[in-house]
Parts: C-alpha cells; structure tokens; sequence
C-alpha cells in the first residue's frame, strides 16, 4: 500500500512539476517539461537505487510514478 501512495505522489509531482515548467516555457513548442521531468527523474533515479534497501525501494516508487507517467501522456507526442 505505500508503495501504491508513493507512486500517486511521484505522478502528481510529475504532473505539477510538468505543467509549471510549460507555463514558463509556453513559447517553445516542444515538451519541455516532459524532457525535464524524464532527465531529473531519470538521474535522481539513479541515485537512489544505487544504495539497495528499503528505504532506496520506496523512493524507487516515488520517481518512478514520477518518470512514467509519460507513457499516458497525449504531450510527449502532440505538444501544446
């Protein structure tokens, strides 16, 4: 179960941290915040799991939710 909470948080952070980042980059017509948010997951990704535990696992959740949500997302390949 709290993986399942910490996966809900990493997809609203994506999406919060998502829709800031286009707003401040509305002329760019690419999906930037997509870009930022795969790349900074990605590499704090990387730094979590390289210690393996419990504690690395839980955050592994968070980013991941936080990185994959993309997949759903009509932006990554029809920007705004």
């Amino acid at each position: 179960m709290l993986i399942f909470l910490r996966g809900g948080l990493g997809a609203a952070s994506r999406y919060g941290v998502t829709k800031l980042f286009n707003a401040l980059f509305q002329a760019v017509a690419l999906p930037l915040g997509t870009l930022f948010v795969n790349v900074t997951g990605s590499f704090a990704l990387g730094l979590v799991v390289a210690p393996v535990d419990a504690k690395a696992l839980s955050g592994a959740a968070v980013l991941a939710g936080f990185l994959l949500v993309s997949a759903l997302k009509p932006g990554t390949v029809l920007p705004r």
